[in-house]
């Protein structure tokens, strides 16, 4: 597998291994570095490309049960990891052809 260039403009989240701050950067960041220092701790934190899979592998999966959903034409997005409903993005209406 590799890393999707779809998934380029996504926010990502990750957490610092060493004090578990939270962070988010877009896919196209989180592809390209290979360490980077925590916010928050400030501890240099080595990122490799197995753990980048892992992270991909989640949202790609995510992306592609919302595209699923919207083309099923179901309104409620799935469930969140907190539990509560995700509402899927707005679809644009097909133009009518004259």
């Amino acid at each position: 597998m590799t890393l999707s260039d779809e998934l380029r403009d996504i926010p990502m989240e990750f957490h610092c291994p060493a004090c578990s701050h939270a962070m988010v950067r877009p896919g196209s960041w989180l592809k390209t570095i290979g360490g980077f220092r925590c916010d928050s701790c400030k501890a240099m934190v080595r990122i490799g490309y197995e753990k980048k899979l892992s992270i991909f592998a989640g949202y790609l999966k995510s992306v592609q049960r919302i595209e699923w959903q919207r083309r099923a034409g179901i309104t409620a997005g799935p469930i969140a990891q907190h539990g509560t409903k995700v509402p899927l993005p707005e679809r644009k209406a097909p133009s009518p052809e004259t």
